[in-house]
């Protein structure tokens, strides 16, 4: 298994955390971190952060985890189809992203997080990471790939293990600046909630025909 692999799929979980199809769900995790009452000192803030990202980044590998299990045991079937499969997701992205901008109170995918539970905080992750999968499908499903290359038996695990981890430490910084800004952000999100939802459906409907023409080209 090749550290720089690695080390790019810790680096891609990263940049991952805001991709269009999942960005949806940061409002409310910004606005619940950063609303919750208590001091704001910068170990209080820390520690109620990591928590909650510690929680999310269980979330992600709960559900990542079996999905790359579920890979390396159809990986020969998958290959040839992989093109076609990622090219149908992308149409579903898009229509879900047009779909937004036409009924965004019924289509925008919307989780709360609960305050001061660590079990919410897993759920969260998981629908995060569900949500993410639509728009990142290209990269996740290519470090698979390269990492089923590499020919080791837990190479697509260790990839993956780091491609969640890379997002959890995202959301966990993002967790502690959110608890360091208090209500002030959070009344700042609540003011452009009107002007959220429409924005994100433009931005996954252009994803999604993002990923169709990922996936076509590498079908070609």
């Amino acid at each position: 298994m090749s550290v720089l692999l690695v080390a790019l799929a810790l680096s891609s979980g990263a940049a991952a955390t805001f991709n269009p199809c999942g960005v949806g769900l940061l409002p409310s995790y910004v606005a619940v971190l950063a609303g919750a009452p208590g001091a704001h000192s910068w170990p209080d803030a820390l520690a109620e952060g990591a928590t909650v990202g510690v929680g999310m980044t269980g979330g992600l590998l709960v559900l990542y985890l079996p999905i790359a299990a579920a890979f390396g045991a159809l990986a020969a079937w998958l290959g040839p189809r992989l093109p076609l499969l990622g090219a149908g997701i992308g149409v579903l992205v898009a229509l879900w992203g047009i779909g937004i901008l036409v009924r965004p109170d019924r289509l925008l995918l919307q989780v709360h997080l609960p305050q001061g539970r660590a079990g919410g905080a897993v759920a969260y992750g998981v629908a995060f990471g569900l949500g993410s999968l639509g728009c990142t499908f290209p990269l996740f499903i290519s470090l698979l790939v390269q990492a089923s290359a590499a020919g080791s038996a837990l190479g697509a695990a260790v990839v993956i293990v780091a491609y969640a981890v890379g997002m959890g430490v995202t959301l966990t910084a993002l967790g502690v600046a959110s608890r360091l800004a208090g209500e002030g952000l959070a009344r700042l999100l609540r003011s452009a909630a009107g002007a959220l939802p429409r924005l994100s459906g433009a931005i996954v409907a252009l994803s999604g025909l993002f990923v169709v023409a990922y996936w076509l080209r590498a079908g070609l």
